[in-house]
């Protein structure tokens, strides 16, 4: 059996204070724009269905070094699936979302040609480059280090009867990434089993949150002693000094992942000049701002700093999201037999 790793306040500050450090002195990136004219200077169109704020940032660091302007245009993912239908969208044009969602999309993309992609792991990329991952976010167990109750460091600990502590979770009806745990336990013991589990842990959940970030903040208060949430949240409230460890728990856990694609077109020069981005957003400058922004996720790419510092920690499991009705089923039975506990 593995022992789940905790990450500890030293690590964290270490990441806090260490992350700008390649800025100034760490490695030379591999990117190489293509050559700026008057149709490179037209820029890049990126859709996305992330906030707007969190993209500006990195358009405008590429910009600055590349004098490659982007254009970011947020979207939903019930809009980008009708523009697509109707062909509405440019062509050459850069789509960041949920990987997911672009697995479901990736009849409308051309395939990435990539030195930097090819470093991917195969459960990052699409199996023939339509689209790549770019950022991934893992669930993780937050514990008041404070406390003195034992620490959970596998899944099955959580419905074990002579538990004592008190849990907080977000609500699965929420978004898919917060019903990422639900959805893994039925992957990893099927349905019926899954919603046993989850209805022997019920008793123990002081609050089914309805923000991403209430059940990590209840424990680093001591209002929880432990919370099953995506690392990112877990990793803000530690910058702001609240007493949290991270646990990855074993055997394996779910993770988010975000990635991009590359509308076709059968203009080479576009599509070298979204590759050229989309290479550039796997390195550590755009991690750099992400964090800078308050936004800790990481990078797919085993080059970078966070990824060396995080991969060996964590065993991620690969599942297969549900499809949309099956999802609707497993939610709707979810809130009958556990939140409501009825037959």
């Amino acid at each position: 059996m593995k022992i789940a790793r905790i990450v500890s306040v030293a690590v964290i500050l270490l990441l806090l204070l260490g992350g700008g450090l390649h800025v100034l002195t760490g490695k030379k990136e591999p990117i190489e724009p293509v050559a700026i004219g008057k149709e490179a200077a037209a820029g890049i169109v990126v859709y996305t269905t992330l906030s707007s704020a969190l993209i500006a940032p990195l358009a405008l660091e590429y910009e600055r070094n590349y004098a490659i302007p982007l254009q970011i245009r947020q979207m939903t993912e019930n809009e980008l699936k009708e523009a697509l239908a109707a062909q509405k969208l440019e062509k050459g044009a850069l789509l960041i979302a949920d990987a997911g969602f672009l697995e479901t999309q990736k009849g409308f993309f051309t395939p990435l040609v990539s030195e930097q992609g090819d470093m991917l792991l195969d459960q990052f990329r699409e199996s023939d480059g339509l689209w790549t991952g770019l950022w991934f976010d893992p669930v993780v167990f937050a514990v008041n280090r404070e406390s003195l109750l034992p620490k959970p460091e596998q899944w099955d600990e959580l419905e074990r009867k002579d538990a004592t502590f008190r849990l907080g979770i977000a609500d699965f009806l929420l978004s898919d990434n917060m019903a990422l745990p639900f959805y893994y336990t039925v992957a990893q013991q099927g349905e019926e089993r899954a919603l046993e589990y989850w209805l022997r842990i019920h008793p123990r959940v002081t609050q089914y949150a309805k923000f991403p970030s209430t059940p990590v903040r209840m424990v680093g208060l001591g209002e929880a002693d432990l919370a099953v949430v995506m690392q990112s949240e877990a990793l803000r409230y530690l910058q702001d000094g609240f007493p949290i460890n991270i646990i990855y728990p074993q055997p394996s856990t779910p993770y988010m992942l975000l990635g991009v694609g590359i509308l076709q077109d059968p203009d080479e020069l576009h599509r070298k000049k979204a590759a050229s981005f989309i290479e550039w957003l796997m390195l550590d400058t755009p991690q750099y701002l992400l964090e800078q922004n308050r936004t800790f996720w990481i990078s797919v790419h085993p080059d970078t700093l966070q990824y060396r510092r995080y991969a060996s920690r964590i065993d991620l499991a690969e599942i297969k999201m549900p499809e949309l009705e099956t999802k609707k089923r497993l939610l709707d039975n979810w809130v009958r037999k556990v939140r409501l506990g009825n037959k």
